[in-house]
């Protein structure tokens, strides 16, 4: 190949590469989507004006631009939901992390948990939790 075709084909990306960015082109906006959808559903609905409007406010305020008060729905989002979202978000990448170290120790697609005995041993530590009384500091 001459210099002139090696432009050429750099111009174009990997296949790798564009399966890639369309996977995180479809995976972020519905990531989103979750995330707002999870913060307005609850026993107190919020609107999707109302957890812009509040977004708003929290961001301006890290930042020193004045906010509006916090009020109920503020305190619903940013203390209760937000939370909830980000810890379930760290779990299943966690979980996500530990399932490609599976695969990728064992070399198997198909490796799981039950392979070697980690879910029985976390069943185990569970119980001695519980019977011990550890199960009220994780929310009863």
């Amino acid at each position: 190949m001459t210099d002139s075709e090696d432009d050429r084909l750099a111009v174009f990306p990997s296949p790798v590469r564009l399966r890639l960015v369309r996977a995180l082109g479809l995976l972020v906006p519905l990531g989103l989507l979750s995330i707002g959808l999870a913060l307005g559903v609850g026993a107190h609905p919020v609107g999707l004006g109302d957890i812009w409007h509040s977004l708003r406010a929290v961001v301006g305020g890290m930042f020193g631009a004045p906010t509006a008060d916090w009020g109920v729905t503020e305190d619903i989002l940013w203390t209760l939901r937000f939370p909830r979202i980000v810890a379930g978000a760290v779990v299943g990448f966690s979980l996500a992390t530990a399932g490609v170290v599976f695969q990728g120790l064992f070399r198997n697609p198909l490796a799981d948990p039950y392979l070697i005995g980690v879910s029985a041993g976390a069943a185990a530590g569970w119980a001695l939790a519980v019977l011990l009384g550890f199960e009220h500091w994780a929310g009863g």
